[in-house]
């Protein structure tokens, strides 16, 4: 039989979405997204993750000046991996332009190898929506 061999990045996209589950079984569908986004914080640090909260992706123009600053709500690192996560508490679910936002995050932190979209806004029973870009597929 063959064993299941998931990526290094792969396994930490399902553990951080382990912890947004435990999370979800704790405080239910029904909150703003920085209810969620206290407790996950809290939740991955406990779970062993380095967590940063709002970090700071600046924008550079061609010639290497500032044009903006992005800022995902987290960034996680496990060992040597990088990755970024959005949440969400949409009870319409996750929308395609909050995708096009995750992969321009993306896009512009060569160090992050792939972003995760977690909704919270799910109906109870249910786990919370989740939806993930790898560097690959940019």
């Amino acid at each position: 039989m063959k064993k299941n061999s998931y990526s290094p990045l792969t396994k930490m996209k399902y553990e951080i979405v382990g912890v947004a589950i435990d999370i979800f079984d704790k405080l239910g569908p029904d909150h703003q997204e920085e209810l969620y986004d206290g407790d996950f914080l809290v939740a991955l640090e406990v779970a062993g993750f380095e967590v940063t909260n709002k970090p700071e992706i600046e924008i550079l123009n061609t010639r290497n000046e500032h044009l903006k600053f992005y800022y995902p709500d987290l960034r996680v690192q496990k060992d040597d991996m990088l990755m970024l996560i959005e949440l969400k508490a949409d009870p319409k679910g996750i929308q395609p332009s909050q995708m096009r936002k995750a992969r321009a995050y993306l896009k512009v932190s060569p160090k992050d190898q792939a972003i995760l979209v977690i909704n919270f806004a799910r109906a109870k029973g249910s786990i919370p929506e989740n939806k993930s870009v790898f560097r690959r597929e940019l």
